[in-house]
């Protein structure tokens, strides 16, 4: 995979499809043990219920995926807590670095609320966004996400020596102690113009009733609830392909 060393992170990325195309970043699932690999196969190898999007995608458009910080081969300091605007700095840093302006969005799970932090920060960058089963509160979850945290940081711990364990819990408050969408609010997302294509989620850490929540707040959002599994894999290519070309017109 290449490399961008930016500010304070060291990010591996990789690329697909014509480079004067235009740009989708996707942004994997898998907590903040998301990586580029994560679109094919889960961390325990068992391979996703839908389709890799990124070979689907890179027929037309300049995929870009990445390991996020911390995660796969991708390092950054761990000397305070990091926050979602730091992931955002990453993001926004690897696509300058790579002379990218305007670009898609592609985020599943924690994809979800990065895709939104984004949104705040550069909202004229984002020309449309798939928010693809995203992670989010409900009253039952709050466990689920205290355990993905904790997967994630006790695998840091292990490896890296210097990484207090009181700095991760405070990035573990700062980045999972609100509610919704985490990254940001309720009223963030109502104002929010870019075109939403928000694929429902199903399951305890991607609730559906947030993906509901996020159409009936945005300007511009229609939901799928139907898409994943083997029986929808022709209709979840169909949809990303369908929504991106329209908006990359």
């Amino acid at each position: 995979m290449p490399v961008v060393h930016l500010q304070e992170s060291i990010i591996h990325y990789e690329e697909h499809g014509p480079r004067d195309a235009p740009v989708i970043l996707t942004l994997a699932p898998g907590g903040l043990e998301s990586q580029a690999r994560f679109w094919r196969v889960r961390a325990t190898g068992e391979f996703r219920s839908f389709p890799d999007p990124r070979p689907i995608l890179a027929r037309g458009f300049r995929v870009i995926a990445l390991d996020q910080r911390n995660a796969g081969q991708s390092v950054a300091p761990l000397d305070r807590p990091a926050s979602w605007d730091d992931y955002a700095d990453d993001h926004l840093g690897l696509l300058d670095s790579l002379g990218v302006d305007r670009f898609h969005l592609l985020g599943a799970c924690i994809g979800g609320p990065f895709g939104f932090k984004l949104i705040e920060r550069a909202a004229d960058r984002v020309a449309s966004f798939v928010v693809q089963a995203t992670s989010g509160l409900d009253a039952h979850n709050r466990a689920v996400f205290d355990k993905s945290f904790w997967n994630w940081g006790e695998a840091v711990l292990a490896r890296r020596a210097e990484v207090r364990r009181e700095t991760l819990e405070a990035q573990r408050q700062q980045m999972f102690g609100g509610d919704f969408i985490f990254s940001v609010t309720r009223e963030q997302v109502a104002r929010a113009t870019t075109p939403l294509l928000v694929l429902q989620g199903h399951d305890a850490p991607h609730p559906a009733a947030i993906s509901e929540e996020i159409v009936a707040l945005a300007r511009n959002a229609t939901l799928v609830r139907q898409w994943d599994g083997p029986d929808n894999a022709g209709t979840y290519a169909s949809l990303l392909t369908d929504f991106f070309n329209a908006h990359a017109r």
